[in-house]
Formats: C-alpha cells, structure tokens, sequence
C-alpha cells in the first residue's frame, strides 16, 4: 500500500486538509468537512486499494502528501502535529469508538458510522484548543517511548466530547439527587448532511440528495404548517443505534420518524439538527433497489428514488411538526391529540403538490 500515491486529482484537497491538520486549531469549517467528504468518497469507491478500509487508505494519503510536502515547502519543515493528529484520529480513535459502543453498536459496520463527515468532526475535537496540550504531551512522551498512556486519555476526552445526542430518553426524578442518561447512552450520530458541506458520500447519498431537493422546492406553504424552515437545518444526521420497537421509548407516538435534537438550539431558539432513524432510511432504500417493481411494474429506477425521497421529504415533516421548530414552538396546553389533524392536513397537501408536480 505505501508504494501507491492518491490520485493526482485529489493533490489539492489533499493538501489543504494536511495544512488544516498542521496549523488549525480545530475551527469548525464546512469547507474542510466538505474536503474530508470529498477524499472519503475516492477513498471508499474509487481507490485501487480494494479491501482496505476507507480510513485505512486516507492514513496513507495523508502520510504520503505531508512526505511530499515537507520535502517541497519551508512551511511544513516541521509536519509533526498533522501526522500525529492523522495517527490519533485514523489508527486510534475511530477503532477506540467502536470499542467504546461495543454494547451500543455491536450491529453496525465501521463503513456506517465513520464516514467524511464523521472524521472531519473527530479531526476537530482532537484539534481543538482545549486539546492542543494534550496532544503536545502526547507527541513529547512519544518520542521518549511513553506516550500510550496520554494518547488513550486524549482519545478517550475526544470520543466523549464527540458523544453529544441521547434522543428521547426519561429518566427518574429522585428527592435527593438529580438523574441523568449513562455516558455510554450517548453516542454521535453520523452526518449526513451538512449545511454549507452537502450531502456525505456513502449509501444514503442519492436518497438524501433528492429529499433535500424536494423539500427545497415544496410549497412554502406546508413547509410553514410543519414547523420546517430548511434555512435553520444546519445538519441532518442518522441515528445508528439499533431500533427496538418493543423498548418503552421506542413506543412515543411517531418516534420512529425520527425528530430534531432537542440539544441542538441556535442563539435564535431554532433546532438545528433533525436526526432520522435508520430503520426508515433503510426500508426507503430497499424499495429503491427492489428490482421486481422495475421489471413488473415498469417503474425506472430515477422514479422509485423519487418516490422514496418524498417519503423520506414527507416523514421529516411530520416528525417536524410534532415537536416544533424549537423549544418554545408549542405552549404546554398543547398535546399530540390537537396536533394531529393539522399534520395529517399539511401531510396530504405536500404529498398533493408532489403528485401534481
């Protein structure tokens, strides 16, 4: 593998995301998500490297760019912090994560959870100011053969910084000490649209892509009686932990379409990242790919991919308006029971205008 050099075509991406590694101090910039997305998509499709996990192969893009680089620029003389940060965040945290959520996410494949929105976001948290000394300590110890115990403490502050949603979740009131969810109830959930980044390579890309679309172009209208302002969604993310319809959580009305991070306000009190659950994604993406309705219905595979990114568009909205745009949508005299027409009514105009469209 150290003998094959990344595409001359990602040069550039490349070496922008090895400046970001060098000297950023983990400023948050759809731009540089936007690159990781970028080379994850030829990393996991269209590298010569078949077999070889995507991370794997963007570890030896990195390693073999800032070579290059430190060889050609006076500026990266020194490439230290970019390849140790590279090192932590492909060789160690993403198989520390998985570790971490061994009970949480024994189901998933690593594929699923760690694509380029989900790096960009550990590169950030190990870059992050408040991590800047630790990752010095741990380059220094390093380079004295002592470093595993301060890289493992550093990873181990990254995976809970990076674990920021728990969803719906209640918890008992006690007289003499406030509850809260266990630490390792709470997990990231996987990007997979990102304001200002677009839509993340991988299997739900078109689905995605064409759902953002439609909700671009529904009636102002219905999007309004949704509670739904496309302009506040600053990502909407998949939810990868396994869905139990039989678990009591799992039983509030309409949870399984997913809803808004009630965790994620703006200063302008909007939600501003919607999290879907995997189960609806996955059962649009069967009926994507289910060949039989192509050969004996006669249905083209671009319609089927319309038709279930409209549903997936539709189930946003009804998800949307049962909890509002924010925390002060709803006042307390209001209940599922009074929201329930109005959705099924703005329900039935959005799937209207779509037919007619």
């Amino acid at each position: 593998m150290s003998n094959i050099p990344p595409p001359e075509s990602l040069d550039d991406s490349l070496k922008r995301l090895a400046g970001y590694l060098n000297f950023s101090s983990g400023s948050s910039d759809p731009k540089i998500a936007a690159l990781w997305n970028e080379v994850y998509f030829h990393a996991s499709q269209g590298n010569p490297l078949s077999g070889t996990p995507a991370w794997l192969v963007l570890n030896h893009w990195l390693e073999h760019t800032l070579t290059k680089l430190s060889a050609e620029s006076a500026a990266f003389s020194d490439a230290t912090q970019a390849r140790e940060i590279s090192r932590l965040l492909l060789s160690e945290l993403l198989p520390a994560y998985m570790d971490y959520h061994r009970d949480l996410l024994f189901h998933q494949e690593p594929e699923v959870l760690f694509n380029g929105f989900f790096l960009a976001l550990g590169a950030e948290v190990l870059l992050s100011k408040r991590e800047q000394t630790r990752v010095a300590e741990v380059i220094s110890e390093a380079d004295s053969d002592g470093g595993a115990s301060s890289s493992e403490q550093l990873v181990q502050r990254s995976i809970s910084r990076l674990n920021d949603y728990v969803g719906y979740r209640p918890v008992a009131i006690l007289e003499n000490r406030t509850c809260q969810p266990y630490p390792h109830e709470f997990v990231r959930p996987v990007p997979l649209f990102v304001r200002g980044a677009g839509v993340s390579a991988g299997p739900y890309f078109e689905l995605v892509t064409r759902a953002i679309e439609i909700l671009q172009d529904a009636d102002p209208e219905v999007l309004r009686a949704a509670s739904f302002e496309l302009e506040q969604l600053a990502e909407l993310s998949l939810d990868p932990r396994a869905y139990d319809f039989d678990h009591p959580v799992n039983r509030r009305p309409n949870y399984h379409f997913g809803g808004w991070d009630e965790r994620s306000v703006s200063a302008d009190g909007y939600y501003t990242r919607f999290v879907l659950r995997q189960v609806t994604l996955d059962s649009l993406l069967k009926r994507v790919d289910a060949r039989e309705l192509i050969h004996d219905l006669g249905l083209s595979a671009d319609e089927l991919l319309t038709e279930a990114a409209t549903v997936l568009a539709g189930t946003i909205l009804m998800a949307s308006g049962v909890s509002g745009w924010g925390p002060t949508a709803y006042s307390s005299d209001i209940t599922l029971s009074t929201l329930m027409k109005p959705i099924a009514q703005y329900r039935d105009g959005f799937y209207q205008d779509g037919l007619e469209r």
